[in-house]
This record gives C-alpha cells, structure tokens and sequence, in this order.
C-alpha cells in the first residue's frame, strides 16, 4: 500500500504539472485522473475538493456529479462509523448524505445514456436512504458525546480556577505572614533601640569635696623642712609627736587631720 502511495505521488505531480502548464488547470479529463489518484491513495478530502473544481469547470457533466456523490457518501459514512466523530461532524456528514442521495436519485432516473451505470446510481441512493435512516441515532450518540465533552471541559476549567484561587489565596498568605513578619521585626527593633537609647543615658553625680592630697604632701614637707631647720631639740621633739599622731588617726580614721 505504501509502494502504491508513493507511486501515486508521482502521479499526483504528472497530472498538476500537466494541467498548470498546457491546461491552466481546466482541463475535466486530468483533473478526473488526479481525482482518482487521489482516491485510490484514500485521501478523500482531496479527491472532494478536485471534483467540485472539476464540476465547476463542467457543471453539465454528470460523470463528475456521480464521482462527487460517490465520495461524499464514503465521507459521510466514515465520519458516522467513527464513535469518537463531534456533534458537528456528524451534522455535516449527514448533510452530505442527503445531498448524495438527492443526486444519486436524480442520476438514476436519467433517460440519455450515460458514462456511468443506473442501475449502480439507484443502488448508491438506496444505500444514502439506508445510512441517513440511522442518522437521528448518530447525531443523539454525537450529541451525548459532545454534552459529555462539554461536561468534562467544563469541570476541568473549574478545577483549573479552583486550583488557581487556592494557589492565589496561599501566596497572599504567605505575603501577610511576611508582612506580619516583618512588621514585628521592626517593632522589636525600635523596642531594642529604645532600651539601647535609656541605656545609653546616664545621670551625673553631685561631685564630693576631695581633700588636697598635694597639699597636704606640701605642708608635711614644708613641716619636715621646718623640723629639719629648728634648732630647739624640745621643738623638735613636739613636731615629730604632732606628725607621728597625725598619721596615725589618718590610718585609723582614713582622714587626714590638719594641724595649725
């Protein structure tokens, strides 16, 4: 099947070349030929679109009117044996099936001969009757699907914005718990510079008298000198029992006396 496809390939290009540069593409004969290739390779869609140019082209043949019938009846039929076809593809298919029915019907009652069979055009039509007497069970099990499809999108979309709020409500608290975080950081902050402030401040003290130690040193000296320099042993002897005392009450008492 796929020798067969890529042969038809080159076929496809032998018949589009030939109709672009000797035809312009309107030549109904090679536009039949590639609608047939593309037909044997199942590529439908294509073959649909080729006969409608060529039926454009020669509306009043009705060769090209069966082809174009015969494909959208397989069309139609693939797309209503498919469980898994849309709502809309089945509409459509069952649009298409009337329609091959209606010209199937139409080419059978042909008096002239024709390129083509009756008795096969009588047969497709009956066939189209057939399948669109089905078609009510196929657009309702279509249109369950498409409910059911419907259904799921839309619980999917709101467990999608569940999900969302929760994400977006989960991420506003953590921003309010740091927030508050940080907040009370700068609370207990001020509170530390506050007490490191109180701390810092300190009262002065009334200053206390303080005896002259250096000049108390001075006038010992200047009394040892004196002692030094008398010359009245009984003068002498006073002021060593006078300094002798002095010293010995400020060891005691921790003050030192003056003596006048």
């Amino acid at each position: 099947a796929i020798r067969l496809c890529n042969t038809e390939i080159h076929v496809f290009q032998m018949y589009e070349n030939c109709l672009k540069k000797f035809y312009s593409s309107q030549n109904v004969e090679i536009l039949l030929y590639l609608a047939r290739a593309h037909f044997v390779c199942g590529k439908m869609e294509e073959t649909r679109r080729i006969l409608i140019h060529a039926r454009h082209i020669a509306p009043q043949d009705n060769l090209i009117l069966f082809n174009l019938s015969y494909v959208l009846r397989h069309l139609a039929t693939a797309t209503l044996r498919d469980e898994k076809s849309g709502l809309e593809d089945v509409v459509s298919a069952v649009r298409n099936l009337e329609l091959a029915q209606r010209f199937f019907t139409m080419l059978s009652k042909a008096t002239e001969r024709q390129k083509y069979d009756l008795n096969h055009a009588l047969a497709e039509a009956q066939q189209c009757t057939d399948l669109l007497s089905q078609a009510q069970y196929h657009v309702a099990r279509a249109r369950k699907l498409d409910d059911e499809q419907r259904a799921i999108r839309m619980q999917q979309e709101k467990a999608k914005q569940e999900l969302e709020s929760k994400r977006k409500e989960e991420e506003d608290a953590r921003n309010r718990e740091a927030a508050e975080k940080q907040q009370a950081m700068l609370a207990q902050r001020e509170v530390y510079r506050e007490k490191a402030k109180n701390i810092l401040i300190f009262t002065e003290e009334p200053d206390l008298p303080k005896a002259p130690k250096g000049r108390r040193k001075k006038d010992d000296e200047d009394k040892f000198s004196s002692a030094e320099m008398s010359s009245d042993p009984e003068k002498d002897g006073t002021i060593f029992t006078i300094l002798f005392q002095s010293l010995f009450n400020r060891r005691k008492w921790g003050n030192f006396i003056s003596v006048v």
